[in-house]
């Protein structure tokens, strides 16, 4: 597929909106990925000592954090979901949750709604310039 096989943009400016908001969550989760790991997670190591116990906090501050995020996207209209059974997921031990188009929006649902989850990600998603959440997670580890 070719930039001339593409239809052409009818209102300029909601594709322009459209793709500032993509932009700022994009850049929004970079920052905070750097604040994270440079700021956030050395207090947390302060605060927990034992390895498992900075561990589980920080399972439980990155599930939150990526709740937000997640909300911060449906908010500004960038990607929403439906859950019928969030509660339940919250509350998920020794599953295997396998998506069927894995990218690293997945693991950003997964790490938010399952609070204790470990994620196994196809290789493909290291080479992306945004795969920092990776990063983020081995840090736990």
């Amino acid at each position: 597929m070719s930039a001339n096989d593409l239809p052409p943009i009818k209102n300029y400016p909601a594709w322009l909106w459209r793709i500032f908001r993509k932009v700022f969550v994009v850049v929004f989760f970079g920052i905070g990925t750097v604040i994270i790991g440079a700021i956030v997670f050395p207090i947390l190591r302060l605060f927990n000592p034992k390895k498992t116990a900075f561990k589980k906090a920080g399972h439980k501050f990155i599930s939150l954090v990526l709740d937000f995020y997640i909300h911060l996207m449906s908010w500004i209209r960038i990607s929403t979901y439906k859950i019928s059974d969030l509660k339940a997921m919250r509350n998920l031990r020794g599953c295997v949750i396998v998506a069927n188009h894995p990218s690293l929006l997945d693991v950003i649902y997964t790490l938010a709604f399952v609070r204790d989850a470990d994620c196994i990600v196809k290789a493909g998603l290291k080479k992306s310039l945004v795969s920092v959440a990776k990063g983020m997670r081995r840090g736990l580890a």
